[in-house]
């Protein structure tokens, strides 16, 4: 269900980065110890929806915001490409 999948990535927008664009370190580290990353990831390259394909992408950012270690994570996961975000 798109609806659910888009609430789902709202609200994990909102635990890893507080309206403002605070990080929060504990929630982004929790977010990528269970394999949040991987889906966020799978989701912004094989989703249907293109709007799915962005709040993934959105709350990869928000994952990786000011969190060098959850870049990191992002960054080395094997499907991961800055370039595919251009395109979105």
């Amino acid at each position: 269900n798109e609806t659910l999948v888009l609430s789902v990535l709202k609200t994990l927008q909102l635990l890893a980065c507080a309206p403002g664009y605070v990080s929060n370190r504990r929630n982004q580290e929790t977010i990528a110890k269970y394999d949040g990353v991987t889906i966020m990831i799978a989701l912004m390259f094989h989703a249907k929806s293109e709007i799915v394909q962005v709040e993934a992408a959105q709350a990869l950012a928000c994952v990786g915001l000011i969190n060098p270690r959850c870049a990191s994570i992002i960054e080395n996961t094997l499907e991961f490409s800055y370039d595919h975000l251009f395109s979105l």
